[in-house]
C-alpha cells in the first residue's frame, strides 16, 4: 500500500465521518494488507480530522494486537445522553479504562509493566459504543478494521477508582443492564487476561507514534463481546469493586 493509497482511504474515511454516512466496505484497491499500513491510515485520518486524541482503544490477544485513537468529541462521562444517530451501529461493550497521570513518551527502550503502572492515575468502568463507517464491519479484514479505528463510535467512562492495583483485574465480575433489565453477566473475559497487559502493549506500540500523554483515557478491550441496543435505551454497566457507567440513547 503506497502513500497515495493510504491517503485515499484516509480521505474516504474522513468524508464518511464528516457526513455521518456509511458504505458497505472499502474499495478493494484501498484495502491495507498489513497492520503497519492500517496504522498509517489511522495517522493520516487523524491529521485530516484535526481533532485532539484524548483517548485510545486497545485489544490484546495471544495472536493479535490492535489499537486506535479516540478523539475528544467522542469521549463522554457516565450519565451522558447521546444522540443514537451519531452511533448507528449501537453495539455496547463493557471495558476497563485507565486514565494516565503521567506521559509515556516516545523513546528507544520498551516500557516495563512497573513503569506503565506508575504512569496510571486511576481506573474506571467504561463502555464503548461501536459505530463503523462500513456496514459490513464484521466481514472486514482485521487490517480494514484497524484502518477504521477498530469501529469506534464513542466511549463513556465512570467515576475514578484509585486503588486499582489491589483488585483482581483479570477476574472482575460485571453486569450490563438495558432499561433496568439484566442483559449480560460475565466474570473475566478480557482476551489480555489482566487489562493492564493491554495497556503495556499500547504504551510500547505508541513509542513510535508520538507516545501517550497524561489525561488520556485508554479502554483495554471488551470483556463480553458486544450487545446490540436501540435508540431510547438506557444502558448501564457495573463492575465488581470498580463501579458503574451509564448512558441514555436519544
Amino acid at each position: 500500500m503506497n502513500d497515495k493509497s493510504v491517503e485515499a482511504l484516509a480521505s474516504l474515511l474522513h468524508s464518511l465521518r464528516q457526513s455521518n454516512t456509511r458504505m458497505p466496505r472499502p474499495p478493494h484497491e484501498m484495502s491495507p494488507q498489513t497492520a503497519d499500513e492500517a496504522f498509517r491510515v489511522q495517522d493520516a485520518l487523524t491529521g485530516l480530522l484535526g481533532l485532539p486524541v484524548d483517548g485510545w482503544k486497545v485489544g490484546l490477544a495471544p495472536d493479535r494486537f490492535t489499537c486506535a485513537p479516540i478523539y475528544r468529541p467522542h469521549i463522554y462521562e457516565s450519565g451522558a445522553s447521546v444522540d443514537a444517530a451519531l452511533v448507528p451501529d449501537l453495539r455496547a461493550e463493557a471495558e476497563v479504562a485507565f486514565v494516565l497521570g503521567q506521559d509515556l513518551p516516545p523513546r528507544e527502550g520498551t516500557f516495563s509493566m512497573e513503569e506503565v503502572m506508575d504512569a496510571i492515575a486511576t481506573a474506571h468502568p467504561a463502555m464503548e459504543i461501536g459505530s463503523s463507517r462500513f456496514v459490513e464491519f464484521m466481514e472486514l479484514t482485521m487490517e480494514e478494521k484497524i484502518a477504521d479505528n477498530m469501529g469506534n463510535g464513542i466511549i463513556l467512562y465512570g467515576p475514578a477508582f484509585s486503588d486499582w492495583r489491589a483488585i483482581d483485574r483479570a477476574n472482575l465480575a460485571m453486569e450490563m443492564r438495558v432499561n433496568g433489565q439484566p442483559a449480560v453477566r460475565k466474570r473475566g473475559g478480557n482476551s489480555a487476561g489482566d487489562p493492564l497487559n493491554a495497556m503495556v502493549a499500547l504504551a510500547n506500540h505508541a513509542r513510535g507514534r508520538g507516545g501517550l500523554r497524561a489525561g488520556q483515557v485508554v479502554i483495554t478491550g471488551s470483556v463480553m463481546g458486544f450487545h446490540e441496543v436501540e435508540a431510547g435505551d438506557e444502558v448501564d454497566v457495573t463492575f465488581e469493586n470498580l463501579g458503574e457507567v451509564s448512558v441514555k440513547f436519544l
